[in-house]
């Protein structure tokens, strides 16, 4: 579990954020850390392990490229109906990040069900410019990812850091609005006390999340 902030680049305005790793197996561990997120103004899942090996380490390492995807999705399946009281999934091109690339359609099935979750749920998906930082964004399924999300009538989405360090915060969200204005979206969101709260490009609201 980890704690984040976020900020709005036009008047600082900093809220307090928990983000959560969730695996199948330790799904009461994880629901009990998202209870016991009483200050969190948002609530974000995501999943750097996969049966407790790290997805950017020994998991991408030990498995191919079609086999680690397809069970790293297969994972995120398994936990978002599971899990109550989130507000954002994150890191849901994590492990296209540490693979080879594989063709979109093999795991288009899992990522739909995964999306339609979201979407039926009213949970956002959460992006992040490390993957910007990184020339990870279109060649690693996060365009194609965003795309099928559009497609599905999806619209929540909240813009972040993934910030490890303070020069690395807001690097990387023009690219990702850019992306999504072209996409077709209109506006990212923020949270308050759980509350989803509007920004839309037409205004110039760029809001980031740093963790």
């Amino acid at each position: 579990m980890a704690k984040a902030s976020a900020y709005a680049p036009a008047g600082m305005k900093v809220t307090r954020g928990i983000m959560v790793d969730a695996q199948a197996h330790r799904i009461a561990e994880a629901q009990r850390a998202i209870d016991e997120a009483h200050e969190a103004d948002v609530i974000m899942l995501y999943a750097d392990k996969i049966m407790d090996e790290e997805v950017a380490g020994s998991f991408t390492v030990e498995h191919d490229a079609a086999e680690a995807q397809q069970r790293y999705y297969m994972e995120l399946c398994a936990v978002v109906d599971r899990l109550e009281g989130w507000d954002a999934l994150a890191l849901v091109d994590l492990v296209r990040r540490y693979t080879a690339l594989v063709p979109f359609e093999q795991i288009k099935p899992f990522v739909v069900q995964i999306l339609k979750s979201l979407i039926s749920h009213n949970c956002a998906l959460a992006i992040d410019g490390s993957c910007v930082r990184s020339g990870l964004t279109r060649d690693k399924a996060l365009y194609d990812i965003l795309a099928l999300y559009r497609e599905l009538g999806g619209s929540f989405i909240t813009v972040g850091s993934l910030a490890t360090e303070s020069w690395m915060i807001g690097r990387g969200v023009d690219e990702l609005e850019a992306m999504l204005q072209e996409l077709g979206f209109e506006g990212v969101y923020s949270y308050h006390e759980h509350k989803a709260v509007f920004h839309g490009f037409a205004n110039g609201g760029a809001v980031a999340m740093a963790s």
